[in-house]
């Protein structure tokens, strides 16, 4: 399924180290910034016919054989996600900031609970060193690239490991703070050159940023390639 590399020490890490870059290079987020999430429905699951990506039939009719499991799309029962904003401690879906701060804690110690592992203690000193920019989408975005190293405190020049990742913001984030998707992309990696020229419905930047959202994305090959040989390539090795 292509999920074979570690994936606490991939989305855990690496996506807490993304966000300290994504915070410092766009200074999008701020310590006095609120989120509300006023009246905030409850998001649909696109049918399979408004879906771009389609699951391979031969990887479908494999999982299908297994007992109890359902892999076609279309047997799925209609159903809706909850909604992320819902303040469960007083049933109210307008969270102001010290609430929200209680639910996104939540939120991320059942994601180590349950998926991802906690982030390992090992210290590490990081820096993010900005890569070609330009506006894309008749001016609506402004994408960056970024390149992150991490390395032991006791630094040397060999001894560190690089990833790039691509900070894509709306306009709204020149003059306000805008939410955030951290996309950890197993398909490819979506530059600046590939989101102007051929976007990724995996990845819809434009789509995103015209909602509001800023995005950071990677691609896991780029921090841990998933091949029986990209141990040592990869941050796991390093």
């Amino acid at each position: 399924m292509g999920y074979r590399f570690s994936v606490w020490c991939l989305s855990v890490w690496v996506t807490s180290i993304l966000w300290i870059g994504v915070v410092a290079a766009s200074k999008v987020y701020s310590q006095d910034s609120k989120t509300t999430g006023d009246n905030a429905p409850e998001s649909e699951v696109a049918s399979s016919s408004e879906i771009s990506w389609q699951a391979d039939p031969a990887d479908v009719a494999r999982q299908q054989r297994r007992a109890g499991v359902n892999a076609t799309e279309s047997k799925v029962p209609t159903y809706k996600l909850p909604n992320l904003w819902d303040r469960e401690l007083a049933g109210d879906s307008r969270l102001a900031n010290a609430d929200w701060q209680r639910q996104r804690a939540m939120y991320l110690e059942r994601f180590r609970e349950h998926i991802y592992g906690r982030r390992p203690k090992t210290k590490a000193m990081v820096t993010f060193k900005p890569g070609p920019s330009e506006v894309l989408f008749d001016g609506k975005v402004a994408a960056q690239s970024v390149k992150v190293r991490v390395a032991p405190p006791e630094f040397s020049k060999r001894d560190f490991f690089e990833f790039p990742f691509v900070l894509y913001l709306p306009d709204a984030a020149a003059s306000a703070p805008v939410p955030l998707v951290v996309h950890i992309n197993n398909r490819r990696f979506v530059s600046i050159k590939t989101a102007k020229e051929d976007p990724d419905g995996f990845c819809p930047v434009e789509m995103i940023c015209q909602n509001g959202v800023a995005l950071a994305t990677f691609h896991t090959s780029q921090v841990d390639p998933d091949r029986a040989d990209g141990y040592d390539a990869g941050i796991r090795g390093f």
